[in-house]
């Protein structure tokens, strides 16, 4: 059964966790104020980025941080950039910085869960989608990429089954697929009650 992908917040991708805060990103209080040129240049390695040139994307988002060293936003899109080419360590370093110039980016810690499922740290992954839950209880993406650790790595049906639902309570329009992944558990769990009760 194909229940490995994960889902990304593409519709926000946004400024993560700097310019769009409307978008369901981090808000922007703490952030320091950037100039035209910044947001600008932001813009451009968005554009990039949304393109699918993620080496220079890479290169553009390097280039800002070093030139604005407070900001979280470019760390977020760099962590992004570095797991969409399989680079685990750089990605897991930039979330990091991401969290540490800003603790209360969701986004991070959603996608550092990402980062630790795919290096078999489960629950280190765990931990970070609940705090990316505790931050904001509706983030529909942690709830969702939960249920999938829960699904497929913990081997936890109820609280898959929840994590589930709530993904699906909070989209705009139920996902077919999670759809089938709740009807599966169910069976799933049905199965394994019968089997309790005949082993008993």
């Amino acid at each position: 059964m194909l229940k490995h992908c994960i889902k990304y917040p593409v519709s926000c991708l946004g400024l993560i966790a700097l310019f769009l805060p409307g978008c369901g990103m981090v808000s922007t209080a703490t952030q320091p104020e950037v100039s035209l040129q910044v947001k600008q240049a932001y813009q451009r390695a968005l554009n990039t980025m949304q393109a699918g040139k993620h080496k220079q994307a890479i290169t553009q988002f390097k280039k800002i941080s070093a030139a604005n060293p407070s900001l979280a936003g470019p760390h977020t899109n760099l962590g992004m950039l570095y797991l969409k080419t399989n680079a685990l360590q750089e990605s897991e370093k930039s979330l990091q910085k991401a969290i540490e110039l800003k603790p209360d980016n969701r986004i991070a810690y959603n996608y550092l869960g990402i980062v630790y499922r795919q290096q078999g740290r489960f629950d280190h992954a765990e931990k970070a989608y609940l705090r990316a839950i505790e931050l904001d209880k509706n983030y529909s993406y942690a709830h969702l990429n939960l249920g999938i650790l829960y699904d497929l790595y913990k081997s936890d049906l109820q609280k898959a089954l929840s994590h589930y639902q709530q993904y699906q309570a909070l989209s705009d329009k139920p996902d077919k697929l999670v759809d089938k992944w709740i009807i599966d558990i169910k069976q799933r769990d049905t199965a394994k009650t019968r089997q309790e009760e005949n082993k008993g």
